[in-house]
């Protein structure tokens, strides 16, 4: 004999919050982010109005999510300042502040570390110093750093040129923390 046992009385008790504080996947929109006090926190999400719009978010993100602790208070809040909202582009949806970010590709975390060590972070880096150009001291920079990406000087300096006014991810600040580690090459140090 078999015996069934009928839980549909629970769904129509359970309301569930337009507000959510679930295990947070990518396939939700994040909207706030609760710091625990204790170096982690959980995000307050809200449901995509569409799956496609999920399946963007969830895409899009996996790359960083596997690069940046997410869930560490600074680079959570870091994350919900961009601006997460999708565009459209000639091949689909992307988030609009990945669209503008270096390309960053990889099917495996060896793989996407390896990118990111060896051709992101110094992209991005090209961008900061773009936006910080007069505060630092460009040429001990090209020398100690991008001497052998660049075979001269006025080369760096055109790859300056062409990425000012590009976005800078925040997050990739915050991982390489340049701030301080650039101090040594500040202009009236």
């Amino acid at each position: 004999m078999k015996h069934r046992i009928d839980n549909k009385h629970l769904l129509s008790e359970w309301k569930q919050p337009t507000y959510q504080s679930l295990s947070f996947d990518f396939t939700s929109k994040p909207v706030d982010f609760h710091d625990n006090g204790n170096g982690t926190g959980y995000y307050n999400t809200e449901l995509f109005n569409t799956v496609e719009e999920a399946e963007t978010f969830k895409e899009n993100m996996k790359v960083y999510a596997q690069l940046f602790p997410l869930f560490n208070p600074k680079y959570a809040y870091a994350f919900l300042k961009l601006d997460n909202h999708l565009v459209r582009t000639r091949t689909g949806y992307k988030i609009a502040w990945v669209k503008e970010d270096v390309v960053l590709k990889g099917s495996n975390y060896l793989e996407l570390y390896k990118n990111y060590q060896e051709t992101y972070k110094w992209k991005v880096l090209l961008r900061y110093l773009a936006k910080y150009e007069e505060k630092y001291d460009l040429k001990s920079i090209y020398n100690e750093l991008f001497s052998k990406q660049y075979s001269s000087f006025s080369g760096f300096k055109q790859a300056i040129k062409r990425a000012k006014g590009r976005f800078v991810n925040p997050l990739a600040e915050l991982k390489e923390n340049w701030h301080q580690k650039l101090r040594k090459y500040e202009i009236g140090c």
